[in-house]
């Protein structure tokens, strides 16, 4: 197999990698590194985003309403960062507010006695501080605005198109 590729027209090299363990992947990395030629930073080499702080905080924390009610929450959350306020003593305080389109949704975001809300919070927490390299208070609200996916001014708040 590897001989056949190697002899396609266009190809100069071939590198094998396994998909199970990675082996190769080094070799094919340095290769492309040398291919791609040198030029000026499109961004500051120390922002590794081109989204805001707020959009990229959502986002962790929707990751894990998603990864937590995969089955009874479809795509119509959203979550909106209000405030990131950095203390003298470094605690990040992060307020978020988690928005349902249905009375039904906002229930199993909450869970029974604050429950799913609560494991939400704890592992979106763990991805922020990784995130911003500080402790974080998670302030949690969930909310319901019905059909706010159809509210072109909502929409622009959150920062979606």
């Amino acid at each position: 197999m590897l001989a056949e590729a190697a002899e396609l027209e266009g190809v100069d090299e071939v590198f094998p990698i396994s998909a199970r363990g990675g082996e190769g992947l080094e070799e094919l990395v340095e290769r492309l590194g040398k291919l791609v030629p040198e030029g000026e930073y499109l961004y500051p080499p120390e922002d590794h985003s081109d989204q805001s702080s707020e959009t990229m905080l959502a986002e962790l924390i929707r990751e894990q309403i998603l990864n937590r009610t995969r089955d009874e929450i479809p795509h119509s959350v959203e979550v909106n960062v209000k405030e990131i306020d950095r203390r003298d003593d470094g605690l990040v305080t992060v307020r978020a507010e988690i928005w349902a389109e249905t009375e039904s949704q906002k229930g199993i975001l909450i869970g029974k006695g604050g429950a799913k809300v609560s494991e939400v919070g704890i592992a979106a927490r763990r991805s922020l501080e990784t995130e911003l390299g500080a402790k974080v208070h998670l302030d949690l609200q969930v909310r319901v605005r019905g059909h706010w996916r159809r509210d072109e001014g909502l929409l622009d708040r959150l920062g979606i198109e």
